[in-house]
């Protein structure tokens, strides 16, 4: 069984974000693979990603993993539910990710709430084997708060 190794967390450490730091961080988090950065609280990760969006007008499909139940970005497309759905049938979860998954950027809330979630290591798990990790960025945002 492989898992995803969690480096430390690249620290944002305030939001207001010049013009070269948002262009540096674009580079890390466009880039194919699992890349985690943690910030204060959701709503500095909400802010930040919304940022992120804002300035990639070619980032057509960004999905944001969450907690079902929580509040939505209304520039992501909201999969928490969906995987949640897919994890209560044997092998939908499976379907659902080798037929259904296609994004360009996929953000994950780490929440506390999320992480306890019985499918969330399921999901986790299954990027890493069926190699989407490495096809497409995803990025998981940790919160001091």
């Amino acid at each position: 069984m492989k898992y995803i190794e969690r480096p430390h967390a690249q620290q944002v450490p305030h939001l207001s974000l010049s013009e070269q730091e948002i262009l540096i961080v674009q580079n890390y988090l466009l880039s194919p693979g699992f890349h985690s950065l943690q910030v204060t609280d959701v709503a500095e990760g909400r802010a930040l990603l919304s940022t992120f969006e804002a300035s990639l007008s070619y980032l057509l499909r960004a999905a944001l993993v969450n907690a079902p139940g929580k509040e939505m970005l209304s520039d992501y497309l909201p999969i928490g539910r969906e995987l949640e759905a897919a994890s209560a049938e044997p092998g939908q979860l499976e379907q659902y990710l080798l037929h259904s998954w296609d994004y360009d950027f996929v953000a994950i809330e780490g929440t506390k709430e999320l992480l306890a979630t019985e499918w969330y290591g399921r999901f986790e798990q299954l990027l890493i084997d069926y190699d989407l990790i490495k096809t497409m960025p995803v990025l998981m945002l940790f919160y001091r708060q």
